[in-house]
């Protein structure tokens, strides 16, 4: 029987000596092929005897080997790399081996261990490094070739038991990882472009991104490659390792670590490792229950292992494992002995009190329910718990203070009704861990994430706040609104900080917002008469004139807060967010947003939201690639953002993706545009912008195809047709408008919006589609005008951005025209001015009227003629009123005739006469006067 050994070298002096070295007297013959040497590798082959053979490198292995196949003439051959050698215990046994294999035996794998510089084993795998020498064996690949049989798998294939025949790879020790890992990319590329199967290269090619340290680029083709399921290739859980590494690195990541390793326990059952990760994944989730069975399952399926697919199974390894399962049952036994009290004050809390009850249930031993006065069937639904009633002092601190009374546990849970754990079943596991790690925290200060349940749970913000303190008598709450807890002997509180434990909080909803924060507005305004403007009373103020959509107040009180020595751990930066939204709805010049935007960053380079402010600036500005490296900044904090600092940028996230992606539009980025814009839609496809942009890049296509992406994204329910016929009709996207007021009609409901105008513009009929666009825009500016003037009397966050919205449709003259008189500016164009003139006198209140006509009354010309309108329309409240604003020099025979008009109207006959006297002595005797004195003689008589 003839052996041949071979090799495909370039450069690889050091190593090959090794390896030539541990075959020695294994085999018949030495072949080696070479690609380009340039150091003194050839000379050792020579010296080993081998036969050498050149081949010009192509960026493909399996050509190569495929080369140096050709060459052989023998029975079996051993083909190695250049940075493999076997093993010096196991080496002796290479020749015998092969000898005594059966006919029917074609490959053999073997194991190799995969060592570091320290030559401390990072893997272990079986590889196929020796077979029979057929002209049916053929490697495919032009990068991480693999050995195929006539194009097929191949057969009669035999494992090697590592005590037989051991085999180490040092190819991953030091630099020659990345330097191999480069390579490997390109030539990866270069073959997904050819290859009819592209998705065979993900694992490989997030194994070479991981290498160059491209975290994002190893992630996504781990992630893309795991989509496949388990594959029939060597080492196929490559990918989901390099997803459990990475998501190990963050705790925050915990969900998805999981997620992760549920798939790979799927996937690859016999795998010890994969049970390890998940009871470690658990256990970073505080599931300690859980997480000690799975570890214990990953040491017996550890011992008994004998799997074809690469494990990591040690007898360290297991030692460690046992020492973990340990201590996760030690953890688990301390979560279960915990006494926890649940605590909630509450008030017509019905639409609440239920789902409270349920997740508290799900962690109290405890449950106290303090009633401040419900009118509704809260107290009847909270029977279940422990309830209690108070007399509501206009004090929450003093409530909750109350229900302090009543605890009985260890540790207190005090949430609001609108609050709840996002997983309750960590809560006890989480406070084990408290004790064993931080028996000296007295609070525990946890993520509260506030979201809109009215618009799909989005997040809105998040920061830390207590919401778990032990039961001491020293602990309670101050404050008659945002009430903190603090330590009456005065002494500082003791709190442990963790965000990974998430609270809901929904109490910021659209539907719920205006009402509790006239609440708690009144109850600050209250506590600041009582004591006096107090540090703490600044953001709070801040907050609530924002929320009630009072901007200048709101920015007032946000930049007093900035200056005040009282700064709140971790929410530092909400102040100089908020300043930047109120800059925002009070339309200040973009250099000046920009301004404070940076030097805030400056002060919190961690935060993501200030970074995501300034892109969204400099696309404003048109300065496109200073915008995406903001923006890309600003998502990269966010995905590194440990939450430790409070952040609204979950707010924004979909249109900073959205923003972005159109910059890179701009920047003839294509396919970097399109996947930003569909990150941008899966975080919140309802987003304006995002769903803008997200047409914009493809409507020059089919809009079919259109159609078919928005389908991953809305359903087909009337709500959603509704929506996206709206949006479409708003932003010109007419193909969809016309698609899906087709699907309404199909399903029976009758579409207001004006298809006429698209099916003319789609047939060219010009003439007619003006006159519909003008007969159409009128009634919009219409209805656009009647309703700002409806919004502007109520306060609102939410109503001064549908203001802002509604604003923005009116033609760019009547927008121009009404921003000069908010100003108190004169208007500029008399004839545009009257179109919205005659709109405000129909609509608008007595107010609102003479505002509009305010900057006349230092012209007679134009106060008289909007007088004489306004009297026309009977609004005779108005004309007095704005008569009354008109200097005195200017009071002549015509103001004091129609202040007689008006004040006849208005019941005001004595005012009436007076006028009408002051009239006629300036010389003003008209007949319609004559006719008022008439009236008002009559009057008399019959009173």
């Amino acid at each position: 029987m003839k052996i041949v050994g071979c090799y495909i070298v370039r450069d690889e002096a050091e190593a090959l000596q090794r390896s030539l070295d541990s075959i020695k007297g294994q085999t018949d013959e030495i072949v080696i092929v070479d690609t380009g040497s340039q150091d003194n590798t050839l000379e050792i082959a020579r010296a080993a005897n081998a036969k050498v053979y050149h081949f010009s490198w192509r960026d493909d292995f399996a050509a190569a080997r495929n080369f140096a196949l050709d060459k052989l003439q023998g029975d079996w051959v051993i083909f190695l790399d250049a940075d493999e050698y076997f093993h010096a215990d196991t080496v002796m046994n290479l020749r015998p081996l092969i000898m005594r294999q059966p006919e029917n035996t074609n490959l053999l794998l073997v194991r190799r261990q995969d060592v570091d510089a320290a030559n401390h084993v990072m893997m272990a795998l079986y590889v196929p490094r020796i077979f029979r020498i057929r002209t049916d064996l053929r490697y495919t690949g032009a990068i991480h070739e693999e050995l195929r049989q006539a194009g097929a798998v191949v057969q009669g294939v035999a494992c090697v038991a590592e005590q037989e025949l051991l085999l180490v790879h040092t190819g991953y020790a030091g630099e020659l990882g990345p330097a191999k890992a480069r390579r490997n990319l390109d030539m990866l590329q270069k073959s997904m472009e050819k290859s009819s199967h592209p998705e065979s290269y993900y694992g490989y090619l997030a194994e070479a991104y991981d290498g160059m340290e491209d975290i994002g680029n190893a992630m996504k083709y781990a992630y893309l490659d795991i989509a496949r399921g388990r594959q029939a290739e060597t080492y196929a859980s490559r990918s989901y390792r390099l997803l459990l590494e990475k998501l190990a690195e963050n705790k925050r990541d915990c969900r998805e670590r999981q997620r992760i390793a549920k798939l790979a326990i799927r996937d690859f059952p016999e795998l010890p490792e994969f049970h390890a990760e998940l009871a470690e994944s658990l256990a970073a989730g505080w599931q300690y229950v859980e997480a000690a069975k799975e570890m214990k399952r990953a040491g017996m399926l550890g011992q008994d292992y004998h799997g074809m697919e690469p494990s990591v199974f040690s007898e360290e390894l297991a030692a460690k494992w046992q020492e973990r399962g340990a201590q996760f049952s030690r953890l688990a036994e301390i979560g279960e002995q915990l006494s926890i009290t649940a605590c909630v004050i509450v008030r017509n809390e019905e639409q609440n009190i239920s789902s409270w009850l349920v997740n508290a249930g799900k962690y109290a031993s405890q449950r106290i329910v303090l009633d401040t006065g419900s009118t509704d069937r809260t107290c009847e639904f909270a029977v279940e718990a422990e309830l209690h009633h108070y007399i509501w002092q206009e004090d929450f601190a003093a409530a909750r203070n109350e229900a302090l009374q009543y605890v009985r546990g260890d540790w207190v849970a005090f949430l609001d009704a609108d609050e709840y754990f996002s997983h309750p079943e960590q809560v006890r596991g989480f406070l084990a861990y408290c004790e064993v790690t931080h028996p000296e925290a007295e609070a525990v200060r946890v993520t509260i994430t506030n979201v809109d349940a009215d618009d799909g749970y989005r997040e809105i913000s998040h920061f830390c706040n207590v919401r778990l303190f032990r039961n001491k008598a020293t602990l309670r709450y101050r404050g008659r609104v945002h009430e903190n807890l603090f330590d009456i002997t005065g002494k500082s509180l003791t709190a442990w900080e963790e965000p990974g434990m998430e609270v809901i909080h929904t109490g910021y909803s659209s539907s719920v917002i205006l009402e509790k924060t006239e609440r708690n507005l009144a109850l600050l305004l209250q506590d600041k008469d009582e004591r006096g403007m107090q540090p703490e009373h600044f953001r709070y103020l801040a907050d609530c004139y924002y929320t009630l959509g009072e901007y200048q107040q709101a920015e007032f009180y946000a930049l007093q807060a900035i200056e005040a020595p009282l700064q709140g751990k971790g929410t530092q930066g909400d102040m100089y967010y908020m300043v930047l939204l109120c800059m925002k709805a009070l339309s200040d010049p973009l250099q000046d947003r920009l301004d404070f935007a940076v030097a805030a960053s400056k002060k919190f380079p961690s935060i993501p939201d200030f970074a995501a402010v300034q892109g969204l600036l400099y696309y404003e500005l048109e300065q496109y690639d200073r915008a995406v490296e903001l923006l890309e900044r600003a998502c990269h904090l966010s995905q590194h953002d440990e939450g430790r600092e409070s952040s609204a940028f979950g707010d924004i996230q979909a249109m900073v993706y959205a923003v972005k992606a159109d910059c890179e539009r701009k920047q003839g980025k294509w396919e970097m545009a399109l996947q930003d814009s569909r990150t941008a839609m899966g975080l919140d496809p309802r987003e304006e912008v995002a769903l803008e942009i997200f047409c914009e890049l493809r409507q020059a296509g089919d809009s079919s195809c259109l159609i078919e992406e928005l389908q991953a994204y809305f359903t087909d329910t009337v709500q959603d047709l509704w929506f996206l016929a709206r949006f479409s009709e708003r932003n010109g996207f007419g193909p969809l408008y016309m698609y899906y007021h087709r699907r309404l009609q199909e399903k029976g409901q009758q579409e207001p919006l004006r298809q006429e105008y698209y099916e003319l513009l789609q047939s060219g009929e010009w003439s007619q589609l003006v006159e519909k666009l003008q007969a159409g825009l009128a009634a919009d500016v219409e209805l656009m005008i009647a309703l700002l003037l409806r919004l502007q009397g109520r306060r609102g966050h939410m109503i001064r951005q549908v203001e802002q919205q509604l604003f923005g449709l009116l033609p760019q003259a009547l927008q121009e025209c009404w921003q000069q008189l908010s100003k108190g500016e004169d208007v500029r164009d008399w004839s545009v001015y009257k179109i919205l003139w005659n709109y405000v006198l129909t609509y608008g209140t007595d107010e609102q009227i003479v505002d509009f006509a305010g900057f006349s009354r230092t012209n007679k010309d134009l106060w008289l003629q909007l007088t004489r309108d306004m009297m026309r329309q009977e609004k005779w409240q108005s004309a007095f009123a704005l008569l009354s604003q008109v200097p005195q020099e200017e009071a002549d025979g015509a103001f004091w005739q129609a202040a007689g008009q008006c004040l006849y109207h208005l019941g005001e006959y004595s005012g009436a006469w007076e006028a009408f006297d002051h009239a006629r002595e300036a010389g003003g005797n008209t007949l319609l006067m004559k006719s008022y004195q008439k009236w008002l003689e009559k009057n008399k008589k019959n009173a």
